[in-house]
């Protein structure tokens, strides 16, 4: 049990901690691979597909239940219906690789070094993992310094002409984590992406955990894993954006990033 503290920065954290990990499965059925409940779909959503699209899935007792040698297929044939239906985005087109776990309970260790998904058992769009609450993996950069014995945060504000979250601070950098790259080069594709940052520079960053949460958006259903890392900065360092996600940066105090929760 966590022991709540008399301070206001530490409840605002356990506050949201707690937010993200409230889910209802109520309206949601399994989707079963190998005897593994490797994904949810809200039962509305299930009624925007065709029936003939669950021709080769099992559907008693409340479950969608595909056999291995066809769930690439299925997939792949939920992701044109979804875009000709305009129901998932199509300007991300990544892919991320479903393992054979219970999406309740993702996977986290992995070896950063190593190219990701080499033990999945198929590759899915990106952009359908909630819509089938499949885990979604991502990476995050925390950019931090030391001045006048204060910690500062250097923050990036997203910007508003993207689709989610447009106009919020965020990590100095974050994104998905996708098949045939390793975590480390997930990184430091991001990173330069979002900050400019160099391959040599983000060499520097230090691993520190793998952040694991659920929660549900509407009528998607997201099981996320997120792997940290930390990297110290120079007073002289100078960061832009290359792929127009991102608008400006700005240094927070520690007090100052838990009054932006």
């Amino acid at each position: 049990m966590i022991k709540r503290q008399k301070n206001k920065f530490s409840e605002i954290a356990l506050d949201a901690l707690i937010t993200l990990n409230k889910y209802k499965l109520t309206n949601f059925k399994p989707i079963i691979i190998k005897e593994k409940k490797v994904g949810w779909i809200n039962n509305k959503n299930q009624e925007l597909i065709s029936k003939n699209s669950f021709l080769f899935a099992n559907k008693k007792q409340n479950i969608i239940e595909l056999k291995l040698s066809d769930a690439e297929h299925f997939f792949q044939e939920m992701y044109k219906e979804l875009v000709n239906k305009n129901l998932v985005r199509t300007d991300v087109n990544e892919k991320c690789p479903v393992f054979e776990t219970n999406s309740l309970e993702p996977l986290i260790n992995f070896d950063y070094s190593l190219k990701f998904g080499e033990k999945k058992m198929f590759d899915v769009q990106r952009s359908i993992l909630g819509f089938f609450g499949l885990p979604a993996y991502g990476v995050h950069l925390n950019g931090w310094k030391v001045k006048k014995k204060e910690n500062f945060f250097l923050l990036a504000k997203r910007s508003k002409k993207i689709i989610k979250f447009p106009g919020l601070y965020d990590n100095l950098v974050g994104g998905g984590v996708t098949s045939n790259l390793s975590i480390e080069e997930n990184l430091a594709k991001e990173a330069h992406e979002e900050a400019g940052i160099i391959q040599s520079r983000i060499k520097q960053a230090q691993p520190c955990s793998a952040i694991s949460y659920i929660h549900t958006n509407q009528r998607f259903f997201s099981p996320s894993v997120i792997f940290t890392y930390d990297l110290e900065l120079f007073d002289e360092e100078k960061f832009r954006n290359t792929d127009g996600e991102i608008e400006s940066f700005r240094y927070f105090g520690t007090n100052e990033v838990f009054e932006l929760a």
